[in-house]
């Protein structure tokens, strides 16, 4: 687990993804319900029906329902959090990161006993 938190990590913090492809065909938009910690439903909010997803738009700096599986009237925020209704609402993106932002290389370097180049080699390997 510590290997894979790195591996997150460092993908994530040298935006070594697919960008678009995470944005559309993934749930990193996503908002995330901090009480259940599951993916808001657009009716949870009052905003849609139980069958569509929420990201916050920067067209509007709030909340919108996602009809799958894209809107091009939308413009999804993939990495942020918002004060919205008296709630800290965050993408699926933001909580991925925060659960690995202490698992450097080198730390899991040491939990496993591994070389920290290497490790970096096999992930920019496996990126390519």
């Amino acid at each position: 687990m510590a290997l894979l938190l790195a591996w997150i990590k460092y993908i994530l913090d040298n935006k070594l993804y697919d960008a678009e492809f995470c944005m559309k065909w993934t749930n990193l938009p996503f908002l995330v319900n901090p009480d259940t910690l599951y993916t808001y439903k657009a009716d949870e909010l009052g905003i849609g029906t139980s069958t569509q997803y929420v990201v916050w738009d920067s067209k509007t700096n709030a909340p919108a329902a996602l009809t799958y599986p894209w809107d091009d009237n939308l413009d999804p925020v993939m990495d942020g959090s918002w004060d919205y209704n008296g709630k800290t609402v965050y993408t699926a993106y933001h909580a991925l990161a925060d659960c690995c932002k202490d698992w450097t290389i080198e730390k899991a370097a040491d939990i496993c006993w591994l070389d920290a180049d290497k490790i970096e080699e096999a992930i920019k390997i496996y990126v390519d």
